[in-house]
């Protein structure tokens, strides 16, 4: 048989064509249990224990910053997207409270807040103090606290009587 040195040359190049494969394999495998590692510390865990050997490689995690010193926790909205929240104080603590557009109310003691849709111009409240001693505010558009007293020029209008004809006869007329 004849040998040329293509066919000499085949077995060298199947060896070179498994080395670089295997090394291939072992640079994945590598990088693989890189990235488990730095993950795993950057997490506080130890990284999976496995029967290979593996590399090691200690990634500096940085610890996370500490919120920023607060006097006050911040505050919760009332009121939802599309309402304005109306802060109320009176000298006494409030029973019930009346505005037009109230959505919610929520009273504590002397104080309440509510939820109203938007309004334009004087906005008038009507309160009810312990006791029945009735408050009020007028609240221009834009502003979002008023304090409740016993101004009458503030209280909520009843509407004019009007004259109207008594109906309470025989609608027919008379027999």
């Amino acid at each position: 048989a004849q040998v040329t040195e293509a066919t000499r040359l085949q077995p060298a190049r199947t060896k070179l064509t498994i080395v670089a494969v295997a090394a291939s394999a072992l640079a994945v495998g590598a990088m693989v249990v890189i990235t488990v590692t730095s993950r795993s510390s950057s997490r506080g865990t130890s990284p999976p224990a496995s029967g290979a050997a593996t590399a090691s490689m200690t990634v500096p995690s940085a610890a996370p910053a500490p919120p920023p010193p607060s006097s006050a926790p911040e505050p919760t909205s009332f009121a939802h997207a599309g309402e304005v929240e109306l802060d109320l104080t009176a000298d006494g603590p409030i029973e019930s409270l009346r505005a037009s557009g109230m959505k919610r109310m929520e009273i504590s003691g002397a104080s309440a807040r509510a939820a109203l849709e938007p309004w334009t111009g004087t906005l008038k409240v009507e309160a009810t103090l312990e006791g029945g001693k009735k408050v009020f505010a007028s609240v221009d558009s834009g502003k979002t606290s008023a304090h409740l007293d016993v101004k009458t020029h503030g209280a909520v209008a009843t509407p004019p009587p009007t004259n109207k004809p008594d109906l309470q006869g025989n609608p027919y007329g008379t027999p």
